[in-house]
């Protein structure tokens, strides 16, 4: 290699090609497709599939090599699909995700999709006539029905199933509401459908963010920080994106959430002042900058925004 020539990229042309195809399908390829599996693959197929791609794009795998311009795409490709593994893998999220995304499916995806949910809806609908015979039940049979259900849950649970895990246990709540371990499964269930869906909601509003869409992704921001409060990358985020669409009132307001869950953070509080400043109330811009460059006195954005109020 002569001096000045880049290293050459220490990886298998193949995993090159694909890096590349992943790029240019950015905003094209769906979830099935980056994991490689049908739209009517079940839970266990996409962990598979998920595991398998998850060695070749793990950044780690390729620790020491030279990567070149592949570096960054490898982190992308690897953070898109933990993503779709996420969303498929929890039956809420998955379900939203097809119904929101149904139209931009290949005819082929769009199919097993139509078929699956169909199967869905019949196999729910069973479901829901025997745990309806469940609760017409009396006596000890109810706490036996009420075992039987919490065990089914398990499963679910396990097969990242929570949907029908937290039907489950929402029966036999009804049929042995004495039992605490029934309630406390439930509750952390509920919790974690909460804490996945909120986390679903930050990653597309960071994509939307990237394509410029700061409408779209305000919106999923604000959702994010409404399913779990104490995010502050969604309240960032929201103000981000406020500040693009020239909304200071909503800009301020995630602003100083933010500034309220990060206090270290500085982009909080200047992002509060320029809020502030264009809200024509300069004194309180004046404090986020005071703020700022007490931590930080030669934070050359707050010292041109102070300068200029």
């Amino acid at each position: 290699m002569t001096p000045g020539e880049p290293a050459p990229v220490e990886l298998p042309e193949d995993l090159q090609s694909e890096l590349d195809a992943l790029a240019a399908g950015e905003t094209t390829l769906s979830h099935y497709a980056l994991l490689g599996v049908a739209a009517d693959a079940d839970v266990r197929t996409i962990r598979r599939a998920y595991l398998e791609r998850s060695r070749r794009y793990h950044p780690d795998s390729w620790y020491g090599k030279q990567l070149g311009r592949f570096a960054p795409l490898l982190t992308r490709a690897f953070q898109r699909l933990n993503r779709a593994f996420q969303t498929l893998c929890e039956d809420g999220l998955r379900a939203e995700y097809d119904r929101d995304h149904l139209e931009k499916f290949s005819p082929n995806e769009r199919t097993q999709i139509l078929a699956r949910q169909a199967a869905e809806a019949d196999e729910s609908r069973r479901v829901q006539e025997r745990r309806s015979r469940l609760l017409r039940t009396k006596g000890f049979a109810r706490l036996g029905a009420a075992r039987q259900l919490y065990e089914q849950a398990l499963q679910h649970a396990n097969e990242g199933q929570r949907g029908l895990a937290i039907s489950a246990l929402t029966c036999a709540r009804e049929l042995d509401p004495e039992r605490k371990e029934i309630v406390q499964r439930l509750h952390d269930l509920e919790k974690e459908q909460v804490q996945l869906r909120a986390a679903s909601a930050l990653a597309v509003a960071r994509d939307q963010e990237d394509a410029r869409a700061w409408s779209k992704a305000l919106s999923l921001y604000a959702t994010a920080l409404q399913l779990n409060p104490r995010v502050a990358d969604a309240a960032l985020g929201a103000t981000r994106c406020a500040a693009a669409l020239g909304d200071f009132a909503q800009q301020l307001t995630f602003a100083l959430r933010a500034c309220e869950l990060a206090p270290m953070n500085l982009d909080g509080h200047l992002s509060a002042a320029r809020a502030f400043a264009a809200l024509k109330q300069k004194p309180r811009a004046k404090a986020q900058l005071q703020l700022i460059l007490a931590r930080e006195p030669h934070h050359s954005e707050a010292l041109a925004l102070m300068k200029s109020l």
